[in-house]
């Protein structure tokens, strides 16, 4: 009976240790998740040069210009040829 007794004091025992560690493990990696989280810090740099450079470009009036005397070309192309050349 003894024997018994013994391996189940066992059993607790490292249950116990098991999920004191669990526990300590957890907490740990959820603080490195939330400073992973808070730093974000390279990617709100990233955001901001990114909406700096579009907002260049819609400003920029060379594209429009270019798309217009693609048309214009490709008018002129069909009214030659008849068809019209691929976009």
């Amino acid at each position: 009976m003894r024997h018994f007794e013994l391996a189940i004091h066992n059993a607790v025992v490292a249950e116990n240790h098991f999920r004191a560690q669990q526990t300590a493990s957890i907490r740990t990696k959820e603080a490195e998740l939330a400073s992973a989280r808070a730093d974000t810090g390279p990617q709100e740099a990233a955001r901001r040069d990114l909406a700096a450079v579009r907002a260049r470009q819609d400003d920029d009036q060379k594209l429009t210009k270019a798309l217009a005397e693609l048309e214009a070309a490709r008018d002129r192309w069909e009214g030659i040829t008849g068809r019209r050349p691929p976009a």
